[in-house]
């Protein structure tokens, strides 16, 4: 499929990558015009009506020409991306060969990789964060592992020095014998966390295993990375350095907002390709602020907050402190409406029946303001049938779990 994108870019091509285990939507063929569709089997995308099917077993790479001119157009939208759809249903990014470069540079200049460091191609290629591992690699000059093989099996049987995770790809790299992080920790020298927010408890224990971990913040539409951490040393950190590609601003109403040359073409509505900008700032829809050395600390999304007593709440700040209480692993706070006080917090939790819920209220009450302190506390496992919008919850909760 590597080679393949790449050929086709160079026959100035435009691609959509698609997730083969996602069903396509029945207005498919009217939100693009599709002329081929390739697939490496037989599977639901194949048999599309009125287009097409390739599979990619039919083409051969065997034999090679060298190419003395440059034939990418760099600026021409090519690489069309589904989004993660964290704010609902998922959208088409539309991006240039242009912008990738661009990702890849920065990335590459801040954490220093070099033509000397293998990759492990960890995420999917449908997705912005496999393409962006692609574009470091190429733009560096180093090497790419590729293998159907386990994980921790990659990290052991080649000498991979890079690699980018989604937090469960981590919960399961954990979860090996003692021996193999070790020796797996002395061999990689960096490793992106990104697609989803780890656990406090998570990173901790990556921590414990000597694991370099990079926390990293970006998104489809800046073509993958836009503030990384350095490694980290300590769970609480959680403001990432902005890269050298890349422009952030915070708006008055605390949304996060970025430009730079990465920055997408725009989104793909019935045909055309729409951006809104304002001086050149892309709203992100996510919640942030800078810290006095200009870095970045992203406090949630935007669309899930809530006002209650007048005050205006970000659930992730809620969810960080009860992360912290022994025997939580996963939780989600969201805003229930209340005739009285607008929205009251509940919170859905992991393990609900192994603690008492006055000792994890009494915890919250000394770290929170009252108001914050959720008035409800339901098992986590109800969420889809509790909460009023499942639909976005599900796409947020399992976006790291579609790489898998």
């Amino acid at each position: 499929m590597i080679l393949l994108l790449f050929a086709l870019l160079r026959c100035q091509v435009k691609i959509l990558t698609l997730n083969p285990k996602t069903p396509i939507s029945e207005n498919f063929h009217q939100e693009i015009s599709i002329d081929y569709l390739i697939h490496d089997e037989i599977n639901s995308h194949s048999k599309i009506a009125n287009i097409p099917s390739l599979p990619l077993e039919s083409f051969s790479f065997t034999k090679a020409q060298k190419c003395h001119h440059q034939t990418y157009l760099l600026n021409n939208p090519s690489i069309y991306l589904y989004t993660s759809g964290t704010s609902g249903n998922p959208k088409i990014a539309v991006t240039t060969i242009a912008n990738h470069f661009e990702s890849a540079e920065g990335t590459n200049c801040f954490s220093e990789q070099t033509n000397e460091d293998i990759t492990l191609l960890s995420l999917p290629l449908f997705h912005v964060g496999g393409l962006a591992s692609v574009f470091r690699a190429f733009i560096s000059g180093g090497a790419i592992v590729i293998s159907n093989e386990p994980l921790e099996s990659n990290l052991l049987l080649f000498p991979i020095t890079r690699a980018s995770f989604v937090p469960t790809q981590l919960y399961r790299l954990l979860k090996q014998d003692r021996a193999n992080l070790k020796l797996i920790s002395r061999r990689i020298k960096y490793i992106l966390l990104g697609g989803a927010k780890a656990s406090l408890r998570l990173i901790e224990d990556g921590i414990k295993a000597n694991l370099p971990l990079h926390l990293t913040y970006g998104m489809s539409e800046m073509c993958s990375q836009v503030a990384t951490t350095q490694r980290i040393c300590q769970p609480s950190v959680n403001t990432g350095q902005i890269l050298p590609h890349c422009k952030v601003k915070i708006s008055e109403d605390s949304e996060i907002c970025v430009a730079g040359k990465s920055l997408f073409s725009g989104y793909l509505k019935e045909g055309e390709i729409v951006r809104e900008v304002t001086n050149g700032y892309f709203a992100t829809g996510d919640i942030g602020k800078l810290s006095k050395e200009n870095e970045l600390i992203c406090l949630g999304r935007k669309d899930r907050m809530f006002i209650s007593y007048g005050e205006n709440i970000q659930p992730e700040e809620i969810e960080d402190i009860i992360l912290k209480f022994p025997g939580i692993s996963y939780v989600k706070v969201e805003g229930i409406e209340d005739p009285e006080v607008g929205h009251k917090p509940v919170a859905y939790i992991s393990n609900l029946d192994n603690f008492q819920i006055q000792n994890l209220i009494a915890f919250l009450e000394e770290r929170l303001p009252k108001y914050k302190v959720p008035h409800q506390f339901l098992p986590f496992e109800t969420i889809a049938t509790s909460w009023k919008s499942p639909k976005v919850f599900l796409n947020e909760a399992l976006n790291d779990l579609e790489y898998l």
